[in-house]
């Protein structure tokens, strides 16, 4: 579809962020961490292995560890490849840990992907698996990426293989800090502006100066906040 017809089509290019995914140095850490102190999940832990991997011009055995969990109304994500190549693990080996992606739920991937490619985003890899159909972008204002998430049917358990030994299933005792916002650092806020108010839909979006205070020292900065879906994104 190109990106004429798929912007004159809306129902297809409606994008609904509900996923933040992290790229982590120890899953099983990060997910007692986050259950015991923040009081998310529980998480669904596993070890997605796949054997005949490709991205790009590479192919071969791709393992990554995963888990999923809910923080509030928002599901959080947390990565660590142990082998392989693709975007989650170019990202690990240049930044280590961080925000990877932002996972937005589209309808069509084809047609969401076309959309933001009119909106200066690019194209990393598109794939999928059985049950979903994926495209992570490359956004022009930052490191955080988007992955457009199409669910097709049932999830393949056949690149699972068990838990890794998180804290799925077991009982949070502690009060939830539910996540309403995201925060994307850019170099442009002007240009980061254009492309989430051209990619969320919003209308004459403010960018207004703010006074951050870290350790006693102040900074100006330009700030730009706007509900996305469930999220707040804060553009800095």
């Amino acid at each position: 579809m190109s990106s004429q017809s798929a912007a004159k089509d809306s129902s297809k290019v409606r994008l609904n962020p509900i996923q933040l995914c992290y790229v982590v140095d120890d899953v099983k850490a990060t997910v007692e961490l986050c259950e015991k102190v923040l009081g998310w999940g529980p998480f669904n832990c596993f070890t997605a292995d796949v054997e005949s991997a490709k991205y790009r011009d590479w192919e071969g055995r791709k393992v990554t560890h995963v888990a999923l969990g809910m923080a509030g109304a928002v599901q959080v994500e947390f990565l660590h490849m142990d082998e392989g190549i693709d975007p989650v693990a170019l990202y690990q080996k240049e930044y280590g840990s961080g925000l990877q992606h932002i996972g937005i739920h589209c309808v069509d991937r084809d047609a969401a992907a076309d959309f933001l490619e009119a909106q200066g985003a690019v194209a990393n890899e598109i794939s999928e698996y059985p049950g979903i159909r994926f495209g992570f972008m490359d956004t022009p204002t930052g490191n955080a990426m988007f992955e457009l998430v199409q669910p097709t049917g049932d999830f393949d358990n056949s690149v699972v293989s068990g838990d890794d030994g998180g804290a799925a299933g077991s009982s949070i005792e502690v009060e939830p800090v539910v996540v309403r916002r995201v925060t994307i650092v850019t170099e442009d806020i002007n240009q980061a502006a254009a492309f989430y108010a051209a990619s969320f839909g919003w209308k004459n979006p403010s960018v207004e100066s703010a006074t951050l205070e870290i350790d006693g020292a102040k900074f100006i900065t330009q700030r730009l906040r706007e509900k996305a879906g469930l999220l707040e994104v804060e553009i800095i």
